[in-house]
């Protein structure tokens, strides 16, 4: 299991994960790929049974699924009383890879967020302000182990030419047995060299060119960042 920590005053803030052992080529599970969500407050895993903290665990959980349905997939969030195992999951479906393509399927992950504190209580505002920091660490590092799961930009790109790939394929060279992950692995290269948050934090281009929803909001930033919420515990609508 993966790990990164942070102190904040007497506050220590920790992530883990861990995720199926499966190629960067991996494309999310046909039928779903399941986020296990566990928050962690000095050594007590919470659990909707603990209604001092009901409303913490909807909170994040609806926060997650904004960040994943702007990854494009339909989110179902999972909250049960009688589930110890976790803290809430999320089912993700996806809608970029509409059909099974022969490769290999990322169907699970677990993220765990600690709080390790001697003080009787917390601030929500500071929980979630370093709890975000953590998984945006999280996110750069795991947008590039599988793009085709978590990157937007990748997704979008490999959606669009995925269309095109196989309407050529079909319609023009009338041929339907193909391998897709032939043109898969094309793609991973190009978003990775080109196409990832890390690599997007270098340039200056403009992103609108990929969709035009992600407009800048300060006219006189030329910086990429502006246009890309890297936020996923945003407290607004990804926009």
């Amino acid at each position: 299991m993966n790990s990164v920590a942070i102190r904040v005053a007497d506050n220590y803030y920790k992530l883990e994960f861990t995720q199926d052992k499966v190629s960067q080529l991996a494309i999310p599970s046909p039928s779903s790929l399941k986020l296990q969500i566990n928050l962690i407050l000095n050594d007590k895993k919470l659990n909707i049974m603990d209604s001092e903290y009901n409303e913490l665990i909807y909170e994040i959980a609806n926060r997650f699924k904004k960040f994943f349905t702007f990854l494009s997939y339909n989110i179902a969030i999972n909250i049960n009383e009688n589930d110890n195992d976790r803290s809430f999951g999320l089912d993700c479906s996806c809608q970029v890879f509409n059909e099974p393509t022969i490769t290999e399927h990322l169907r699970l992950l677990t993220i765990n967020l600690y709080l390790v504190t001697s003080l009787p209580t917390f601030e929500f505002d500071d929980l979630i302000e370093n709890w975000n920091y953590l998984l945006s660490s999280w996110y750069l590092y795991i947008e590039t182990q599988f793009p085709f799961c978590f990157s937007y930009i990748g997704r979008s790109y490999t959606k669009m030419n995925l269309f095109w790939y196989k309407k050529l394929m079909i319609d023009v060279f009338e041929i339907e047995d193909f391998e897709v992950v032939k043109i898969l692995e094309i793609l991973y290269n190009e978003i990775i060299e080109k196409y990832t948050v890390a690599k997007l934090l270098t340039t200056n281009n403009k992103l609108s060119r990929y969709d035009e929803t992600f407009k800048r909001r300060d006219r006189y930033t030329t910086s990429v960042v502006k246009s890309y919420p890297v936020r996923i515990l945003k407290d607004e609508e990804l926009d």
